[in-house]
């Protein structure tokens, strides 16, 4: 019971936290990763999607690599300059990727030079978004398994998902939440779509999805 009533209090302190940050708050909320392209050779790709129902300019955005286990970032992709719109997306690649995979492309970086034990993130302004991979943890060869993981395969977010998962830290387990696709598949880069609709919602509700992450930052930081 006691822990219920902690639980409320904390989404409390997280909707009036998210209130007070304003609707922008819950527009950057809305971006996470889509889909992932762990191919042969250069071909690393990822795509970003912006569920929310306005645009999203990426100004202090970014997407950082954690290689081989690293605690810390070993690259960094800076996305400022970008911008997203309602129900859109930004596909990233190597500049060395297939022409195929280049043309779908809206940003190349050289840092895309992920494998499949190296775990990726996205921040906005210094706050987690999103992860792929469990940062700080080396998994030997990928997370996942040889037919459903982060190595020589490409991983699709499934419909259903309409938020990232900003506990960098936590568990990642490819099989919730994502579809595979066998080696270099990524004709489906830069189309992806949820099943949150795009119609403007009202501010106190277009904020919950900023709410629900400062909870599940409140819920991690408090003691059991």
């Amino acid at each position: 019971m006691q822990h219920g009533r902690s639980i409320r209090r904390l989404a409390g302190i997280a909707l009036t936290t998210a209130l007070a940050l304003g609707p922008g708050t819950a527009a950057r909320g809305a971006v996470f990763f889509s889909e992932y392209v762990e191919g042969s050779a250069s071909n690393k790709a990822l795509e970003v999607y912006n569920s929310g129902a306005q645009s999203v300019d990426l100004a202090g955005f970014e997407v950082r690599v954690y290689a081989n286990g690293s605690a810390t970032a070993t690259g960094t992709v800076n996305l400022t300059g970008k911008t997203v719109p309602a129900g859109g997306t930004l596909v990233l690649a190597h500049p060395s990727a297939t022409p195929a995979l280049l043309a779908l492309a809206q940003q190349t970086s050289g840092t895309l030079n992920f494998n499949g034990d190296d775990a990726l993130a996205l921040f906005a302004n210094g706050v987690a978004l999103d992860h792929i991979g469990q940062v700080g943890v080396d998994p030997g060869d990928a997370w996942g398994s040889a037919t459903f993981g982060t190595k020589d395969q490409t991983l699709r977010r499934l419909q259903a998902i309409t938020a990232g998962d900003s506990d960098i830290g936590g568990v990642f387990d490819p099989t919730r939440g994502w579809e595979p696709f066998p080696l270099d598949t990524f004709s489906g880069l830069g189309q992806h779509a949820s099943a949150l609709s795009t119609v403007p919602l009202p501010p106190t509700l277009a904020l919950l999805p900023a709410a629900l992450g400062a909870l599940g930052f409140l819920r991690r930081r408090s003691p059991r």
